[in-house]
């Protein structure tokens, strides 16, 4: 439960250091389950527009998550 909550933690940390369109893509792509038409539409970009930010918002979580020893094994294994 610990270690799930400060996962839980670091992660908002890291949406909460993302560009602002980046985050809001993210957390409509991720948390609302919007597909990239949705968003796009909602939002009035481009669907590739919508890919190119969710694509640079995974990246800079995972390079956060590389950065604290966090392996995807690891996520996987907590989340389940």
């Amino acid at each position: 439960q610990i270690l799930m909550i400060d996962l839980q933690n670091l992660t908002k940390e890291v949406i909460n250091l993302l560009p602002q369109q980046q985050r809001i893509i993210f957390q409509l792509s991720r948390v609302e389950n919007l597909s990239y038409d949705e968003i796009a539409l909602q939002l009035n970009i481009s669907r590739n527009t919508v890919r190119n930010h969710l694509v640079s918002a995974l990246k800079t979580l995972r390079a956060h998550f590389i950065k604290h020893d966090i392996t995807l094994f690891f996520i996987f294994f907590l989340l389940h």
